[in-house]
């Protein structure tokens, strides 16, 4: 019972005494995953040493990670937003790495069991590189003639740099649950990327030509954030209790070292987001007791978020351009769940809330972004939060070896945020988010967990629902660019289904997992079905200090066409997605415990 929620989940805390003694312990951990073993195509290795002396744990996390993905993309699109109307084709391939590492360095204080003070420094980097090719092709739909083509060759590079530090306190004050808990982090964070563009044009227009064009654009970030955050907790009683928290976030970000090169020569020297300074502030209080069969939950959160900027841009002939920004946004969050105990066994629970998801900065700025030759992308500063309602009407019952829920629910989205892609012309596409529908869904979900034996349990879950969206407001953005009018009240039936198999004899342990989710319905269109399955096998040696897993991951994904299509604004597009996360990768890992092992201190920040 913190600060609200769908009441769609339950925690179970168990504390028991062990003995720690003092000493230097640690832990070592690496996996390796490969596709068709000629390559490791993602590698994750963690090193946890930890030092106990007396009420003191000292600990350092270090771990460096390796992924490589590569994705091929098929699109098909038919354009009637423009005269004459049009078909276009394109194949894309993109490879991209990512490297990153994470250190971390802390210490916990805890001179007994009601009183804990943590402290940690982070130092985080990270690498990243992408190499994208692209063919397309353009044929005037009447007439079949070639009107457009080339080939589209990108390099992107970006480096990342984070430091912070994190403090926080909790300290239990009665023999029941009154407690009080403090958390205070800062961060720096520093970014540079660099993007070169090669367009190799064969027909342009219709006619042919051979001709090449370059462009590049150098970018420097930086961002502080400062997060705070109070809890009281009180125990009225042994069944009774209310808590208030207050979190406040504050961000300065600052990008002010922008270049952007056309035919390699300087076309915009400078452009910043500058004095980009953003707060909120979250004040909840909560009340909860139990009287005999019931329980009864409920709070306010009041959110309070402010945002101000400046984005500062300079053309080539020195002329400036200065967009200012000046929002409020405050809402008032409610939530309440009230729960009948049948028996001992079965429950049965009403859940309401309300939340919400503010907008930021960049989402806001008018300023449209050119540096992209076809895709320009744009904010907008008329967007208004997003507002969510949810009720839930579950049943459970829980024995020592099943579980079962069944949970009616309906969630109503107000002013749903999406990325929209206008046509300019045939080939220029303007995105930028707007508040583009009204979502609601309603459904239920269905689960059982049984436990066969001391050896076996298997869990299967599914939700059916139906998603209603209603897109009326781009309609006005259709008018806007002179653009066709679609339908826009859309409906569906979906569901999901997951399946999971735990297996456990003496010191070997199997997981079998598969997921499956029907197409998913999006406010231009859909996303295709969907398959996410793994096998893996665990086996512990010398007196469980070692443990090593071998596994087979995205067994069945392939078996089904990965992609999406849409139909906004005169454009029918179907896309087709293969690669390797689509791929079935086999993996192995091994970890090994010195002494006490980590201690519960590897997964410190």
């Amino acid at each position: 019972m913190r600060t609200g929620g769908d009441g769609r989940g339950g925690i179970i805390n168990i504390k028991l005494k062990s003995v720690n003694p003092d000493g230097l312990s640690g832990m070592l951990s690496s996996s390796i995953s490969t596709i068709k073993f000629e390559n490791i195509d993602k590698s994750k290795e963690l090193i946890n040493i930890n030092y106990k002396k007396k009420y003191f744990t000292f600990f350092v996390n270090s771990s460096f990670e390796n992924t490589i993905l590569d994705t091929y993309t098929t699109s098909e699109k038919d354009i009637n937003s423009f005269e004459p109307p049009s078909v276009q084709n394109s194949n894309s391939e993109e490879l991209y790495k990512w490297q990153p590492k994470y250190n971390y360095v802390g210490v916990i204080y805890r001179p007994s069991q009601n009183t804990k003070l943590y402290f940690s420094c982070a130092y985080l980097n990270a690498v990243s590189k992408s190499q994208f090719e692209n063919a397309l092709s353009e044929y005037n739909n009447t007439n079949q003639v070639l009107t457009n083509k080339y080939n589209n060759r990108d390099s992107s590079d970006a480096k990342q740099l984070n430091k912070g530090i994190t403090l926080s306190y909790w300290h239990k004050i009665d023999t029941l649950d009154t407690y009080i808990k403090i958390v205070c982090n800062y961060t720096k964070f520093n970014g540079f990327s660099e993007k070169n563009s090669i367009f190799d044009y064969s027909t342009i227009n219709s006619i042919k030509i051979d001709s090449i064009n370059n462009y590049s654009n150098n970018r420097n970030f930086y961002s502080k954030t400062i997060y705070f955050n109070f809890l009281y907790n009180h125990s009225i009683s042994r069944n009774a209790r209310w808590n208030i928290s207050y979190n406040l976030s504050i961000g300065l970000e600052d990008s002010s070292a922008n270049k952007h090169y056309i035919l390699n020569k300087l076309d915009l020297p400078k452009s910043q987001f500058a004095n980009n300074f953003n707060q909120q502030h979250d004040l909840s209080f909560r009340i909860g007791t139990q009287i005999k069969k019931w329980k009864i939950d409920g709070g306010i959160n009041l959110s309070d978020a402010f945002i101000n900027g400046s984005y500062l841009r300079y053309n080539s002939e020195e002329d400036d351009t200065l967009i200012l920004l000046n929002k409020n946004y405050f809402k008032i969050l409610p939530s309440a769940t009230i729960a009948f105990s049948l028996s001992d066994k079965a429950e049965i629970k009403l859940s309401l809330s309300k939340t919400t998801s503010m907008p930021y900065f960049r989402q806001l700025s008018d300023y449209i972004d050119k540096q992209y030759l076809y895709n320009w992308s744009s904010g907008n500063s008329e967007l208004k939060p997003v507002d969510f309602y949810s009720i839930y009407l579950g049943y459970t019952f829980n024995k020592q070896n099943l579980n079962a829920t069944a949970e009616c629910f309906f969630n109503y989205t107000d002013n749903e945020v999406a990325n929209v892609s206008i046509p300019l012309t045939s080939l220029l596409v303007l995105t930028e988010p707007e508040n583009s529908s009204k979502i609601s869904n309603t459904g239920i979900d269905l689960s059982v967990w049984y436990m066969v034996n001391s050896k076996l349990n298997f869990s299967l879950s599914s939700s059916i629902f139906h998603t209603y969206y209603n897109t009326n407001s781009l309609s006005k953005t259709a008018k806007y660019y002179n653009l066709p009018v679609g339908n826009y009240a859309k409906r569906q039936f979906g569901y999901t289904i997951k399946y999971n198999m735990e297996y456990k004899i003496k010191q070997i342990y199997a997981m079998f997992y598969v997921n499956y989710s029907a197409k998913e319905l999006t406010f231009d269109g859909y996303d295709k079905a969907l398959i996410n399955s793994s096998f893996n096998v665990s086996r512990k040696f010398y007196n469980n200090k070692l443990r090593i897993t071998i596994g087979l991951n995205t067994i069945f994904d392939d078996l089904v066409e990965h992609g999406s299509y849409s139909n906004n604004f005169g454009v029918t597009e179907n896309t087709k997605i293969t690669g390797s996360r689509y791929s079935r990768i086999y993996s192995f890992s091994i970890q090994y415990n010195f002494r006490q092992g980590d201690r519960g201190t590897k997964d410190y920040k």
